[in-house]
């Protein structure tokens, strides 16, 4: 069977092939729409590319993903090598990966390994090092991959089922959680779908600023409103904030992501620290997934995170999902002389973390 391949990069004349193949996607989610890749890159601060592979009429792997040169790595000031025509990539954030479509299921396997092989020959020809994948648990697409690749469970995911009634929703939280909502309404919290976003994305800002900054988070949370700015315009109808007020005092929202075929999403959400004991956060979530349950959504993750984060979450639904990563590297002479530089200016310790040679540089 004929086979076509496709780059097609963020900023070229055909980025409008990007909602073309998206659109005739069967099972797919918010995190592989154009839209949000393209919002991300003002985050990321490097560009996006989509790679398809064509076998037949309505055979392809759509896969979107960020391209990074190397040489802005800061460890590399006597680096014995140019580093110009050398790049690692990574997929979308939270989830990503290659997404498949194929008229028959028969043809799957057949498409997978064609383009496994097809797209290590273009990262080894374009100047790829290293590729890092975020696969969806709410999709599983790492499951075309787990024979294929080198995989790793990296935690799990806290899902609710919305399909379920109403009431059984409420009864599979755990007490904690209903005693924590119960808690918010008897206070006199009050919680919004935001009908104004532009305005209470401003306030939602101020918020998350401030927690990030007393929290001392990575990075790669620090949005700049100008993000939140352009997730609005650019998703339009795939994003709301849910938020919370006390006496019309704004205290609290989260920002939640979504398609409707698909899931819902937990993206982000930040409570005033002096409003901490409204217990908000836990009305906000309750409220939401009833929200998107009546949109007819079947999903609502919650997504995972670190300890504290993790185990409230977990507290509203005993159902789970399990996010894999994936790495490879396609060049390994200059990756390991990439490791050889890191460990001259750091301890490499967790030798889990891939690329290696990015250690805390990313997430």
């Amino acid at each position: 069977m004929l086979t076509t391949v496709k780059v097609i990069k963020s900023s070229n004349h055909l980025a409008k092939d990007w909602d073309y193949y998206y659109h005739r996607i069967e099972s797919k989610g918010v995190y592989h729409c154009p839209a949000y890749l393209k919002t991300l890159e003002l985050h990321y601060k490097y560009p996006a590319e989509l790679f398809i592979f064509e076998a037949g009429a309505n055979n392809f792997v759509y896969y979107p993903y960020f391209r990074r040169s190397l040489k802005t790595l800061s460890f590399l000031q006597e680096f014995d090598g140019n580093l110009g025509d050398y790049f690692d990539i990574e997929s979308s954030w939270y989830y990503g990966g290659p997404l498949i479509q194929v008229d028959d299921s028969k043809n799957i396997q057949h498409l997978i390994e064609s383009f496994v092989i097809a797209f290590s020959k273009y990262c080894r020809d374009t100047g790829i090092v290293s590729e890092f994948i975020r696969f969806d648990p709410n999709l599983n697409n790492h499951l075309y991959f787990k024979d294929i690749m080198p995989l790793t469970r990296n935690r799990q995911s806290v899902i609710v089922d919305l399909k379920q009634p109403e009431e059984d929703i409420w009864k599979n939280f755990e007490g904690r959680a209903r005693t924590a909502i119960r808690k918010a309404v008897r206070l006199g919290v009050k919680v919004h779908t935001s009908a104004q976003i532009d305005t209470d994305l401003l306030k939602f800002d101020e918020i998350y600023k401030k927690e990030m900054a007393r929290k001392n988070a990575p990075l790669h949370y620090h949005f700049q409103f100008e993000f939140f700015d352009s997730l609005r315009k650019t998703l339009n109808q795939n994003i709301d904030l849910i938020f919370a007020e006390v006496n019309g005092t704004f205290i609290s929202a989260g920002l939640f992501l979504y398609e409707i075929e698909a899931a819902a999403h937990y993206y982000l959400m930040a409570t005033e620290y002096q409003h901490q004991k409204y217990q908000a956060n836990s009305l906000i979530l309750y409220e939401a997934a009833l929200y998107f349950k009546n949109k007819g959504i079947k999903i609502f993750d919650l997504q995972g995170g670190r300890e504290g984060v993790y185990n409230f979450k977990k507290s509203f639904s005993k159902r789970r999902g399990d996010f894999y990563t994936g790495g490879i590297i396609h060049n390994h002479k200059v990756y390991n002389k990439l490791v050889q530089e890191r460990e001259k200016h750091a301890d490499l310790k967790d030798g889990n973390f891939f690329p290696l040679y990015r250690i805390k540089e990313t997430n």
